[in-house]
């Protein structure tokens, strides 16, 4: 796993280089955004999707250290409202707080860029059972998460001084448990302000 993150350090280094920056980078960015996940693994047997909003806060190195000037970290608050797979289950929330790490590869003058991004923090699930249900479970659970994304935005330099992008993040969020390991897939699509430097 070291070797597999040095590699990918020594990567960014060079590739953020190869592909100078071109455009107005704000260090300060602003965002929401809608998502919808899959569930797969071990959680297939009690949920089927999610659908939910969530908010996030994006904070640069400082500009004038060129190496990691593109290294960013993250906060990030998402609200689900998960479909049950079983009748059993009435409802389904979960709440998920966590920051992260990224990386921007700004594609030269285009507009485009790549930010993949790893996260941690914890999720708090909150569901009630059926009166049919055989145990009565309601309660509030909380779960540790790392978080996977590749954010694929646009932006559109100027807007108010600052600039304006829109995003569309395919994203991996995995919960190890005791006895399972509770895993979605999907994506995010939002858009997001950047403050003027």
């Amino acid at each position: 796993m070291k070797k597999i993150f040095i590699m990918c350090l020594i990567f960014s280094v060079c590739f953020s280089g190869a592909v100078a920056e071109q455009r107005n980078n704000p260090r300060i960015k602003v965002g929401q955004f809608f998502i919808n996940q899959y569930a797969i693994g071990d959680i297939q047997p009690f949920a089927t999707y999610s659908l939910g909003l969530g908010g996030y806060g994006h904070f640069y190195l400082p500009k004038d250290i060129p190496i990691v000037e593109n290294i960013g970290f993250s906060v990030n608050a998402v609200w689900q409202n998960i479909k049950p797979a079983i009748g059993a289950i009435a409802a389904f929330n979960s709440t998920t707080l966590y920051g992260g790490i990224f990386y921007d590869f700004l594609l030269g003058t285009s507009g485009f860029s790549i930010q993949p991004e790893i996260g941690y923090g914890m999720a708090i699930h909150v569901y009630t059972t059926t009166q049919e249900a055989l145990r009565k479970t309601d309660g509030v659970y909380v779960d540790q998460l790392i978080n996977f994304s590749l954010r694929f935005d646009y932006s559109f330099p100027g807007f108010s001084r600052g600039n304006l992008e829109i995003a569309l993040e395919p994203v991996y969020t995995i919960m190890p448990e005791q006895k399972a390991v509770v895993q979605f897939f999907g994506f995010k699509l939002g858009m997001s302000y950047g403050f003027p430097n």
